[in-house]
């Protein structure tokens, strides 16, 4: 296998590992708390890194993500999945179908260019990296989440 796209494995299993965790140390009347209705719970968040994974293993397949359902927590939906336990078994299936994606990767492509639903254009060896800079972007915003809420991942991580 190529190297490339095995270090993004390791790094996107770490990065999921961490985001799991920091969900685990979040106080369970937290999961679905908002500061205020212009932002997202933690379980949204969560949710939202979930969706990331599948988008990204559409794209490497070919097919097309929507992007726009992505965002708006739809992929997968909340209400489908309203404890972590259902959201950790969605993560786990999506991350085995992002690493099938990766491993069916031509290394050839790893420098192609290519569109994005959102309007960007990144090499593929740049996109393949999206879901775990954005798992480690969002752990922040959850750890954030737990000060607030009385948490610990802080120390743990």
């Amino acid at each position: 296998m190529n190297p490339t796209i095995e270090s993004v494995k390791q790094v996107s299993k770490e990065r999921m590992r961490q985001l799991v965790m920091a969900m685990e140390f979040m106080p369970l009347e937290g999961l679905q708390w908002r500061a205020n209705e212009c932002v997202k719970s933690p379980l949204e968040i969560y949710l939202e890194c979930v969706g990331g994974l599948l988008m990204a293993a559409q794209i490497l397949r070919g097919e097309t993500a929507d992007w726009e359902r992505l965002l708006s927590v739809g992929l997968p939906e909340v209400e489908r999945f309203p404890t972590l336990e259902g959201a950790k078994a969605m993560m786990k299936r999506y991350q085995e179908e992002f690493f099938a994606a990766l491993d069916s990767l031509d290394e050839s492509r790893l420098g192609e260019i290519i569109d994005l639903p959102w309007g960007a254009k990144m090499s593929i060896s740049e996109f393949i990296l999206l879901p775990a800079k954005c798992a480690c972007f969002h752990c922040g915003q959850i750890s954030f989440y737990e000060a607030l809420l009385g948490g610990g991942t802080v120390k743990a991580l």
